[in-house]
């Protein structure tokens, strides 16, 4: 499959590059990674620094366009079928992550566009969160700037060994997809025992005489707190 897009970019240029990029962003699989063709773009496309430019320029408009077209698509339908298929309650936790994702949404989107395995999901979240289409954008930008830029520099500067290259790539994210799973493992370990200790340090913080009137036996970290609240407020009731 490489050496099919790698003939592709040799006869038709960037402009090949620029659109296998688009359609993967817009979530249609073509088979070869974005970063493997973004190091073929920039070994086999590129034959000046002004070519260099113009066709960084075009990959990176096109980055921006595919992703930015499918957290349009999402964020119009995804978040109806989302608000649809939801039964229940929210998961606990789920308001404080959702409110601090939108407190920094652009931050977020730059680290998270900047990572080639966690990149795609962007759009989707982006979308199904509503953040606003300005901030979206704002955060894609330099995300694309940053993500394309290195495997077309790379590309471009040793074009000589781009198969070692290429093969590079392919071992680091075989590498990175072991790893994920860990990561990811860790994160929501460490993310849960943050919120066990936080319980409980709200837990403590309750006056004794109130203790003695909750029903802590049966109550859970989530609803101690959530009981924790309403004493404090019948405290200040009685104190006014």
């Amino acid at each position: 499959m490489t050496e099919g897009v790698e003939s592709l970019i040799r006869h038709y240029g960037i402009v090949i590059a620029a659109l296998l990029i688009f359609v993967t962003e817009l979530g249609i699989p073509t088979g070869v990674p974005n970063e493997v063709v973004l190091v073929l773009a920039g070994s086999y496309a590129v034959h000046s620094n002004l070519e260099f430019a113009i066709s960084f320029l075009i990959v990176t408009a096109a980055d921006v366009l595919g992703t930015t077209s499918l957290y349009l698509l999402t964020r119009s339908g995804g978040h109806r079928l989302l608000r649809r298929w939801q039964r229940g309650d929210r998961p606990p936790g789920h308001s404080r992550l959702r409110h601090f994702i939108h407190r920094h949404d652009i931050a977020v989107i730059i680290v998270a566009r900047s990572l080639p395995l966690v990149r795609m999901s962007v759009a989707i979240s982006a979308g199904l969160l509503r953040i606003k289409r300005k901030h979206y954008v704002l955060g894609v930008i330099p995300g694309a700037i940053v993500w394309a830029g290195i495997p077309f520099s790379l590309g471009y500067l040793f074009r000589d060994d781009v198969r070692g290259l290429i093969d590079q790539d392919e071992r680091l994210s075989q590498l990175a997809l072991l790893a994920l799973p860990l990561v990811i493992v860790a994160a929501v370990s460490i993310w849960l025992l943050h919120r066990r200790k936080a319980a409980r340090g709200a837990v403590a913080a309750v006056p004794e005489e109130s203790l003695a009137t909750l029903p802590w036996e049966t109550a859970t970290d989530e609803q101690a707190l959530t009981l924790k609240h309403e004493a404090g407020g019948s405290s200040s009731t009685r104190d006014g």
